[in-house]
């Protein structure tokens, strides 16, 4: 439970100022006295009156002034004179320095979770009051809006009313907004000879009308000093002046977080009764997972309270949210291991907001603009290096990926068709792969559950069984499939020996692999079948259930359909998940060392941000593709094709990949160097050690494969005897039937037991995370971002080997 968020019962609003001296203990004070009043008066008619009394707080977090302790004095000495109960803080000052964010942020996040504890089951309200104005630096010498971001709270801004107050407050609400606050509350005093308020109150509704922002003035407050913070007798009574003003700014406020947490209550059967998810047994889910927002590695989610009926989570109140003393709706934050791109990346947010002004969106065909140029010259001089020659832009990977097996197809077909005869080209693949869901890329898969039922899915092609490899005991052993004549068992010790270019065609490995190549496609073209393209996806296959291909089988693959058939058949790679670092190269192409002559990249390449894929060739493929009929559009595209928001973000993405490369390059970034090979030692010379070894030698798993940012741990299955069935493996199931044979069993785990279990974990270390990983039938996966923190893999291997040790 991540107690530093706020939650039905507890309120925690963080004051900005758009620049300093605007008096914003004032205000903390006026709000904080209101609510004593309104406790005691049970003014507050949002909710029933909790049984325990209202608990305040107010934390001061930088406190820079002189002295040090006068913000918190000036708000409990206000508060008191109304007999309400209040605890006030400061974290840091200027002598009391955190030495980096992180130990400030981790400092911020025990004080909330302190405070949560407080209540006891009852009720609470925090307000925090930040230094200077937005942009001002912490001090650790991030801005502020930065540093605090993590926690994304509430925001109320206070702005001048005087003359500028406008163009500051209009710039310190878009830097706070551009940053994904909720600016809830925009407070000013009045300063009858400007304009500030009136503009304003007419602005934000004009143009941002969705936020719903509640803008007040108040009457200016008597001067105060430092020197005169005995006498109060001035602000007491200027609070009991404008008592009604900050009773009608609580309800607001009381009504705002209300809102938001009724809102996350009906979300969950809203989205039932209205989405049909893709890649889902949308029957058959048991949770839907609210997200309220996402930061670097971590989302925040909202759980409700199953105590709630339906019938209340739909209603305008909860009526009793503690159950023994405990509140049962609550925030959570969560790893995500699921997509390994991060999320919330500030630099790439605000590129997009200047690409969004500066272009929206403009046409490609038979247009430019500097950004899809720039991309497509990104692109040629880092994953196209030395082979590709033209860019083709695309909507995602699998529109990507149709393209490119699309140019692939009309390339050979040039080739074979000297007679004008009628050509049924086929793709020779490899078993088990997924290659997206667009028709003609369904027709190029093998047969399986998922184009199977598909109507107008005509499937074409030849798919090979691979030997593929999984870390077991503590070495990579090589699975061969049985009809390549090979019986001994073959380990390799480092993860290094497998991509060894000593590891040679001639080796006997080797000479199998060619024997069973040759024959099989002898006896293919001896039955009259003709191919255009080979189609894989380099060294790992993903979605096809995150198999470790032996990288040797699939270079001898390549250089065969380019050698051994009556011409050479277009190489098509398929680097939608390997490609831009994701498994610690820049390619999966660089890890076999063999150049494609078309691929498709998606995803990573964009940090995770926008929608893009695009399919890069060489020109004699973009030569034998040239359209010469008005007719003849196969390589037809959306008009959103190369959106010049998605490009820029791209550039900037790409960008920052080669600046971290050539760090270490320079022997300056072990972040980035981790990132490339993220999970504990496993490119240790001395082979694999720490947490995956372990792993690797427990009786319930069947092997792991780490490389780069990737982490999957295949199960043992009692329930399959097949390979081919692992990745629709009842082993995935989590229901009743299979409790007593999977769960319970000594020998056996559950992936989506496993799943379930890392969701709500916590550490004695940190419990305000849980881990988001995903399950393909017998299958558990994590991949970590390029930038994720190592504290974060460190306790998520903890976890696992304990999951997997039955230790939870």
């Amino acid at each position: 439970m991540s107690l530093h968020h706020p939650s039905q019962s507890f309120q925690i609003f963080q004051i900005f100022g758009a620049t300093a001296y605007l008096h914003k203990t004032i205000y903390c004070a006026g709000l904080l006295r209101a609510a004593v009043v309104a406790a005691s008066s049970s003014l507050n008619t949002n909710h029933e009156a909790s049984k325990k009394p209202l608990k305040l707080f107010y934390l001061k977090p930088v406190q820079t002034g002189y002295p040090t302790d006068f913000n918190m004095r000036l708000v409990e000495n206000i508060v008191q004179k109304f007999k309400g109960q209040l605890n006030t803080t400061t974290l840091f000052t200027s002598q009391n320095r955190p030495s980096n964010d992180e130990e400030a942020l981790l400092t911020t996040k025990k004080f909330l979770s302190e405070c949560h504890r407080n209540l006891e089951g009852g009720e609470g309200k925090l307000f925090i009051e930040t230094t200077g104005g937005v942009n001002t630096p912490f001090l650790t010498g991030t801005l502020q809006c930065d540093f605090y971001r993590p926690l994304r709270l509430p925001a109320i801004l206070i702005c001048d009313g005087k003359d500028g107050g406008v163009s500051t407050t209009i710039s310190a609400f878009e830097s706070l907004s551009l940053r994904g606050y909720d600016v809830v509350l925009i407070l000013m005093f009045k300063h009858p000879e400007f304009s500030t308020h009136t503009f304003l109150k007419n602005y934000f509704p004009k143009h941002f009308r969705d936020k719903r922002i509640f803008i007040a003035a108040l009457p200016h407050p008597p001067l105060y000093t430092q020197s005169r913070e005995g006498d109060l007798t001035p602000l007491v009574q200027y609070f009991e002046e404008t008592h009604s003003d900050f009773i009608n700014i609580l309800q607001h406020l009381d009504n705002w977080h209300h809102m938001r947490f009724k809102y996350f209550r009906e979300m969950e059967q809203l989205t039932r009764d209205k989405f049909w998810w893709s890649f889902t047994q949308n029957q058959r889910l048991p949770q839907i997972t609210v997200v309220d927002s996402t930061h670097r590695d971590l989302i925040t989610t909202f759980e409700g309270d199953q105590n709630i009926s339906k019938e209340d989570r739909t209603g305008e109140t909860v009526k009793d949210n503690t159950i023994n003393g405990k509140n049962q709706e609550k925030m959570l934050e969560i790893f995500d291991g699921s997509a390994g791109m991060g999320h919330g990346p500030l630099k790439l947010a605000l590129e997009a907001s200047y690409a969004a002004s500066r272009y929206g969106h403009a046409m490609l065909p038979g247009f430019t603009h500097e950004p899809a140029l720039q991309l497509a010259e990104n692109l040629l001089k880092t994953v196209g290096k030395d082979w590709a020659s033209r860019v083709f832009y695309s909507e995602n990977g699998g529109a990507a990926l149709e393209v490119a097996i699309m140019m692939a197809l009309k390339s050979a077909a040039k080739r074979y068709n000297q007679n004008d005869k009628k050509l049924e080209l086929k793709v020779l693949g490899i078993k088990r792969m997924y290659h997206r869901d667009t028709i003609d890329t369904m027709d190029v898969w093998n047969p399986n559950h998922y184009n199977k039922h598909l109507t107008g899915c005509n499937v074409k092609g030849f798919w090979f069984e691979p030997p593929t490899f999984l870390l077991k005991n503590g070495c990579y052993q090589l699975s061969i499939p049985d009809n390549y004549g090979i019986r001994e068992k073959n380990k390799f010790i480092m993860l290094a020996s497998i991509f060894n270019k000593k590891r040679t065609f001639d080796s006997i490995i080797g000479k199998a692999y060619q024997r069973h190549i040759d024959d099989t496609l002898k006896s293919l073209i001896d039955q009259g079948h003709e191919f255009g393209a080979l189609l894989i996806e380099p060294v790992i296959m993903g979605a096809g259930g995150m198999k470790f291909v032996d990288p040797l089988f699939q270079k001898i693959l390549i250089d065969k359909v380019r050698s051994g058939l009556d011409f050479p058949i277009p190489v098509v790679f398929d680097e939608v998940f390997t490609g831009f670092w994701r498994l610690g190269f820049q390619s999966g192409a660089e890890l076999l060392d063999r150049k494609p002559d078309v691929a498709a990249y998606a995803k990573s390449f964009i940090g995770g941000l926008l929608p893009m894929g695009m399919a890069l060739t060489t020109n004699s493929i973009f030569e034998d593709s040239c359209i010469s009929e008005q007719t003849d559009t196969s390589l037809h595209k959306s008009s959103y094709i190369a959106n010049p928001i998605s490009c820029w973000v791209a550039n900037i993405s790409i960008n920052e990949y080669a600046q971290m490369n050539q760090l270490v390059q320079l022997g300056g970034s072990f972040t980035w160097d981790l990132a490339k090979k993220q999970w504990q030692n496993v490119h240790s010379h001395e082979g694999p050690i720490g947490a995956i070894e372990s792993i690797s030698h427990l009786p319930n798993v069947k092997g792991v494969v780490t490389l780069g940012t990737l982490l999957a741990i295949t199960l043992e299955d009692p329930t399959s005897k097949s390979e081919t069935l692992e990745y629709f493996s009842h082993h995935s199931l989590w229901s009743p039937k299979f409790n007593h044979i999977l769960i319970n069993s000594l020998d056996y785990a559950n992936s989506q037991k496993i799943v379930e279990i890392l969701l709500s974990s916590t550490s004695s270390e940190d419990p305000n995370f849980g881990v988001f990983v995903r399950s393909l039938g017998n299958l558990v996966y994590v991949i970590a971002s390029h930038h994720s923190k190592r504290q974060y893999l460190r306790e998520i291997e903890k976890r696992l080997v304990k999951c997997l040790q039955r230790d939870f």
